[in-house]
């Protein structure tokens, strides 16, 4: 058994035996109160609850953005899939307005054949030889006025505008009557290719761009010549 010294005085020093003493440390129990026991396990639980509610928290945070993610590609290729789509059916059903053209500010009388105005009025323009076209009733396959709620979506050029969509058996005649148009420069009647409403629309959003110098049509294309580029390109309907 280890002995303890004290010190009785500055002078001297004497030895103490202090194995009862030690005894009597060692009996004595350590008391914890009940409230100091469940503040323990209250703490200790609490601990583990928090810990729990925050991992919890943490997978299903990283789980909806994994998710979150997912349905972001997914609706981004379902987007591309439907432009695509659209691009598409509306180039399917511009060419099989191939042989069509519009011709705006021609006037019509009752009971007269569309055929019959247009065969006329195409017989006054002028081909690459100057002589006038060649056209007759024959050579159209059906003409008929566009109504006039439908001519307010189509690009008319005054709301008040006639406009007589035609559909000619070959296509040669359709492009040389609609290179012709030119011809027509300051004269009420104009010549426009039958667009579908997807690239009207196109057509005239690019119209009023700053940053287009002109916007046109060809063979069912869009054109626009752009102020800072030397060549025209060609512009789809989610281009702007």
């Amino acid at each position: 058994m280890s002995k303890l010294y004290s010190l009785r005085s500055s002078s001297s020093a004497q030895l103490v035996d202090t194995e009862s003493t030690a005894q009597d440390i060692s009996n004595q129990a350590v008391l914890i109160t009940q409230s100091e026991i469940n503040a323990i396990v209250a703490k200790a639980v609490g601990d583990a609850i928090a810990a729990s509610v925050r991992e919890t928290t943490e997978l299903f945070q990283r789980k909806l953005k994994e998710m979150e993610e997912k349905y972001e590609r997914r609706v981004g290729e379902l987007e591309g899939a439907l432009h695509t789509a659209e691009r598409h059916a509306n180039q399917l059903e511009q060419y099989s307005r191939r042989s069509h053209l519009r011709i705006w500010g021609l006037e019509t009388k009752q009971g007269e054949d569309c055929k019959t105005i247009v065969a006329s009025f195409v017989r006054k323009l002028k081909g690459p030889s100057n002589a006038p076209l060649p056209c007759t009733e024959a050579d159209i396959d059906a003409a008929h006025p566009l109504p006039l709620k439908n001519r307010r979506r189509s690009g008319a050029p005054s709301s008040s505008a006639s406009c007589i969509i035609v559909r000619f058996f070959g296509r040669d005649l359709r492009d040389s009557v609609i290179k012709a148009r030119r011809q027509l420069k300051g004269s009420k009647i104009s010549i426009q290719e039958d667009l579908t409403a997807k690239n009207h629309l196109l057509l005239n959003e690019l119209k009023k761009k700053d940053y287009v110098e002109g916007a046109w049509s060809w063979n069912g294309k869009i054109m626009a010549k752009l102020r800072d580029e030397q060549r025209p390109r060609r512009f789809d309907i989610y281009d702007i």
